[in-house]
């Protein structure tokens, strides 16, 4: 129940956090690379409401270019009031005097957390579905966790060197069963978002509202509707379905009247909501809209449970190699490489017996002593064989029966 954005970081550059509006965007583009049906551009176009602030957002969206890695084709372009209109006609033009446009992707947040369940499944997880953790053990080398099956009603233990507790809005109710004491606080923020019908708001592309309180809100287009996200207020212990009340209603829509021309929507138009709430940690004396979305990896020395709080899908990939770093199964940047089914049907990792994890990047193909080349690819790289063919130098212009038998030249004083 997420807003269903990929941000890029734009947003973090007010903030003045240089190293997370650079890993947001690096992160958004391994993301685009991995799951590129999961991630369709978005073009996001923010009204500038005279010549200062659309001075200011030009140099902040050229700053934001030279510090992250955007491609050349979803780069930032200014729009004059009248090339505004002539693209989002459904804005009031009364004050407006441009826009400034840039893109962020697009998701659906329930198929990509199938997608990466699915994807630890394949690289060997057990994964389960409505179990609940009822209780924590640590002990000297291991921690026992309780499990009880929501659905079955029957109980289990599990034994683990290392527990990581990613639960999202109670990972602070995970800490108290294992005994954790000490560390920051979970501080929860509600956002709620409105779906209308298209017509009531005829937006083209999805554009970005300023409320009553200079927050910004959004407008985005899908699917023959349009939906009006996200609020950012306090909320109290963990939900499962967390409200939408009256004032969340009419302090988007206020927002959305103020923005664009037409007929005001109404309550009466809203067919239906969704709302979320944000793991952030506690920052005293700091409104919700003003606390840093940057992840955080808690390790209790007293029980060695390993928690992280993260508020931003975007950042999901280097949280787990942070995470992984924490529980010392080897480097950040590091991955176990995982043998695709080979293509003539041979026994999976049979074409060579001294296969070795890369050491440096799991994009590098493992060799054996003889120099023949091991099908290591982890299961999310494609296993092309003209890609192996062009990096080995080999002098065959023939393409080789098996891409786990392609031959490659090793230097012996590098070793390599």
């Amino acid at each position: 129940r997420s807003s269903k954005l990929i941000h890029g970081g734009v947003r973090y550059l007010e903030q003045g956090d240089v190293a997370l509006v650079r890993e947001s965007a690096d992160e958004r583009q391994v993301l685009r690379r991995l799951a590129p049906h999961l991630t369709a551009p978005l073009l996001m176009v923010m009204p500038t409401y005279g010549r200062t602030m659309h001075t200011k957002l030009a140099v902040g969206l050229w700053t934001f270019e030279k510090i992250a890695t955007v491609p050349a084709d979803e780069r930032h372009a200014m729009w004059t009031r009248e090339e505004t209109l002539r693209n989002e006609p459904a804005l009031d033009g009364e004050r407006l005097f441009g826009a400034a446009t840039f893109t962020e992707y697009l998701t659906d947040d329930a198929r990509l957390v199938l997608a990466t369940v699915k994807g630890a499944h394949a690289a060997g997880a057990h994964c389960v579905n409505h179990v609940a953790v009822t209780g924590l053990d640590p002990g000297g080398t291991t921690t026992v966790v309780h499990l009880r099956d929501a659905l079955a009603g029957a109980s289990c233990r599990v034994s683990a060197r290392v527990v990581v507790n990613a639960a999202g809005p109670w990972v602070d109710a995970v800490r108290a069963l294992a005994g954790a004491a000490g560390g920051r606080r979970l501080h929860l923020t509600k956002g709620i978002h409105l779906v209308v019908p298209h017509a009531r708001l005829p937006i083209r592309h999805a554009v970005v509202m300023q409320t009553r309180d200079r927050r910004s809100a959004f407008a985005v287009p899908r699917d023959g509707a349009s939906y009006v996200g996200t609020t950012d207020t306090d909320h109290g212990p963990p939900v499962d379905h967390p409200a939408v009340t009256a004032d969340d209603a009419e302090y988007l829509l206020d927002a959305a009247n103020r923005c664009f021309a037409g007929s005001p929507v109404t309550v009466s138009d809203v067919t239906g909501t969704w709302a979320g709430l944000r793991p952030l940690l506690h920052e005293d004396g700091k409104r919700p809209s003003e606390i840093s979305r940057k992840d955080e990896i808690m390790v209790d020395a007293g029980t060695g449970l390993i928690s992280c709080a993260n508020a931003s899908a975007t950042a999901r990939p280097a949280e787990a190699r942070r995470c992984r770093f924490r529980a010392g199964s080897g480097p950040r940047r590091t991955s176990r490489a995982v043998f695709r089914p080979c293509p003539q049907g041979r026994p999976s990792g049979s074409c060579a017996s001294t296969a070795r994890t890369p050491k440096r990047s799991s994009r590098v193909a493992s060799t054996t002593s003889r120099g023949s080349r091991v099908c290591s690819v982890p299961r999310s790289r494609t296993c092309s064989t003209r890609r192996w063919r062009s990096r080995s130098k080999t002098s065959s212009s023939a393409a080789p029966a098996c891409c786990c038998s392609i031959p490659v030249r090793v230097s012996r004083a590098s070793g390599r």
